[in-house]
């Protein structure tokens, strides 16, 4: 494998590590953008005295949901671009991506000396990606906020429970005590 595959090949590692992050980031918005549309399909129902289908609640909930994976499935962002804002995130002052663009120069020693700094540095990005690149906190504070309205909503739509006829129970009269 020559330096430049080999260059190339922890780069895509770097890449795929943050492609995997990005996929869980999507996979938490989905689940709590779909608790809110299923959310707001009990609201829905309640204020139209229970007049829509049962199915309504899980449509809007999956059309919520698909709404916040759709960056997952059809990614935008190539290496290129990847590498570049990778730069600015980390403030490698466009290292990153230049070594990426002149990969292939080798006859300019300027060139491949930032190659092999940037390869050098790769293994620490990569360290640095791992720990601080799942940027998932604020995901996982929509998901709870919507666990809490969810269990608001069913909590207030909620019917009371009675003893009545309607469940079958035949609640006895209390017999006067006798006066003495």
């Amino acid at each position: 494998m020559s330096h430049s595959e080999d260059f190339t090949q922890k780069l895509k590692s770097v890449y795929r590590l943050a492609y995997f992050q990005r996929i869980i980031r999507g996979i938490l918005r989905l689940l709590w953008l779909g608790l809110l549309g299923y959310t707001s399909g009990l609201i829905l129902e309640f204020t139209l005295n229970n007049d829509l289908k049962p199915s309504i609640k899980w449509v809007l909930a999956s059309l919520l949901g698909c709404i916040g994976f759709y960056r997952v499935v059809f990614p935008v962002v190539s290496l290129k671009q990847f590498l570049w804002r990778l730069d600015r995130l980390l403030g490698k002052k466009e290292q990153l991506s230049t070594a990426f663009e002149y990969m292939n120069a080798n006859q300019n020693p300027i060139a491949v000396a930032l190659i092999k700094d940037v390869a050098a540095m790769i293994p620490e990005i990569h360290r640095t990606l791992r720990r601080k690149g799942w940027k998932i906190g604020a995901e996982i504070d929509y998901l709870m906020i919507s666990f809490a309205i969810l269990a608001l909503v069913l909590l207030i739509t909620m019917p009371t429970l009675t003893l009545s006829a309607d469940y079958g129970v035949d609640i006895p009269s209390l017999k006067p005590e006798k006066e003495e």
